[in-house]
């Protein structure tokens, strides 16, 4: 998982248990929603009215028996009318009590509505029955209904009684049911935030710790590189990511180099070699010249010597040609090879250019992510309005959008110390191209020498092939020495200059070949 996935599953985890609980949050508020509204809509006005009922039962009662007592004189026999008033009031709401149990499907509710309507007609009937025996009759004719009065209104206390009480215990118990579920939605709310934030902030950490743990071990290990030029550090490398994928790609970097200037250095140890075993050799010669030289003038007393000393003089003429060669053949080879590495060094450059890039590239997602943090904290922002405006039962949510727009803050905080660690780590690998930039040069130098070295090389070959012409030369007029002594001479002067300008070139060889070490000396590899 590369780390722009990874920050984005920082961000974007809250964001995603917030929805979840939101939807949950949602459900259960419309279940609390519909169990009050079943409260308040329902069973609190059946409540209301029940007891309203049993008042309209106690105000026939009241009217019909004053009547009685009164037997409607002095124009007290109003009561008819107040007691039919609660009569339809009472008939009014039992068909309000039937017509809801018939729509819930309650039959056992309707039944009871159907025997209430019943027995309150009795009541009634009879309550009429009585007073107007009180009035038409008088007492000895009213007692004798007031019996059957009672009875009736005995009766109806069996239906209405448990009829109010259950309507009344029904709505308590809805408001309880309610109450609850209130309770039971807070603390799961409550819970749940907890738990989110808690997973949330887990992740986050995992993740930004794995983050800059690995930008910390490659700026340590460009550090390293820099002060010590030790090229053999070993990097660690775990897992996919951009990080991952910069720390291989700076470790196979150092791998070439190093690889590289151990093959120099080894052409440099040859070349050196070389050097000094053809100084030895220049040294000879030129020894042996002399000799010849000073032989010239005693020529037609030494002239066997001095065919053996040119027979000599032409065997260390063609170990010198002989090296001569090698010198060439190595510097040819040290040629292609600092080819390569200028290349190699190339390659390594372009690809610091790339991971230079590939920082760039994070660090625009970052400001990416830090955009979600706003719009994020934008979002609780508005939930915490929404949770403001749904008052008590928002007050859960509520603690969500404040604790995510802590995250959020908390997040923008880590991004912003994940941009200073990536500009920081940024800077160390511009740091690692300038020393790949300098050692470019380094090598380009190496190159130019190289180069001369060649040719240098090929002038002491074209040297050593003309002292070998010239040896023979002398070896063929030998035999005629007593008659071109002076052309002999002539020509061991023109050899001891030859001598001198190889020597002269193997000197400068061998100062190029130390200044060479000297430069590779800084690395360690």
């Amino acid at each position: 998982m590369n780390i722009r996935n990874k920050i984005l599953m920082v961000l974007l985890l809250p964001l995603l248990i917030l929805a979840g609980l939101s939807l949950w949050s949602f459900k259960v508020g419309e279940d609390v929603y519909n169990s009050i509204n079943q409260v308040g809509q329902v069973n609190f006005p059946n409540a209301i009215l029940a007891k309203t009922m049993d008042k309209n039962i106690v105000q026939i009662q009241q009217w019909l028996t004053d009547i009685s007592a009164t037997q409607g004189k002095d124009g007290l026999d109003d009561g008819f009318e107040e007691a039919k008033k609660n009569y339809e009031e009472f008939m009014a709401g039992l068909k309000t009590f039937r017509t809801h149990f018939e729509s819930i499907g309650d039959q056992k509710q309707v039944e009871a509505t159907e025997i209430l309507a019943k027995r309150v007609e009795a009541y009634y009937q009879m309550g009429q029955k009585m007073a107007h025996e009180y009035i038409e009759g008088g007492t000895t004719r009213g007692n004798k209904i007031m019996g059957d009065f009672d009875q009736t209104a005995t009766a109806l206390s069996e239906v209405l009684g448990p009829f109010t009480v259950h309507q009344v215990n029904e709505a308590q118990l809805q408001m309880d049911q309610s109450i609850e579920q209130m309770n039971q939605f807070r603390w799961r709310t409550l819970v749940l935030s907890f738990l989110a934030i808690a997973a949330s902030l887990g992740v986050g950490i995992i993740i930004t710790g794995n983050i800059t743990s690995s930008l910390m071990d490659l700026k340590k290990v460009v550090v390293e590189v820099e002060a010590s030029k030790n090229l053999n550090v070993i990097l660690k490398v775990a897992g996919k990511d951009e990080c991952a994928q910069t720390k291989t790609a700076f470790s196979n970097l150092l791998a070439t180099f190093a690889q590289v200037i151990r093959g120099i250095s080894t052409y440099t140890f040859t070349l050196s070699s070389s050097t000094t075993e053809l100084a030895a050799t220049v040294e000879n010669i030129e020894r042996v010249a002399k000799e010849v030289n000073s032989g010239t003038e005693q020529s037609a007393q030494a002239i066997n010597r001095t065919s053996d000393d040119l027979s000599a003089l032409d065997q260390g003429g063609k170990r010198m040609e002989e090296k001569a060669g090698e010198v060439l053949s190595l510097s040819q080879s040290a040629l292609a090879d600092t080819d390569q590495s200028r290349e190699a060094l190339k390659n390594i450059q372009d690809a610091m250019g790339r991971i230079g890039e590939s920082t760039g590239q994070v660090i625009k997602h970052t400001q990416d992510i830090a955009k979600i943090g706003t719009q994020t904290n934008l979002l609780s922002l508005n939930a915490s309005i929404e949770a403001a405006k749904a008052g008590e039962f928002g007050r859960g949510f509520a603690v969500v959008a404040k604790e995510v727009k802590s995250l959020a803050d908390r997040s923008a905080i880590t991004i912003q110390q994940i941009n200073r660690l990536i500009e920081m780590t940024f800077a160390q690998v511009n740091m690692g191209a300038m020393v790949v930039m300098n050692a470019t040069m380094v090598v380009g130098g190496l190159i130019n020498k190289v180069g001369q070295i060649g040719e240098k090389a090929n002038e002491m070959a074209a040297e050593v092939k003309q002292q070998r012409e010239r040896t023979t030369e002398v070896s063929n007029l030998a035999r005629e020495i007593n008659k071109v002594a002076s052309g002999t001479s002539t020509s061991m002067n023109e050899l001891a200059n030859s001598i001198r300008q190889v020597d002269q070139t193997v000197h400068e060889l061998d100062k190029m070949a130390e200044n060479l070490k000297e430069q590779l000396s800084t690395f360690k590899v």
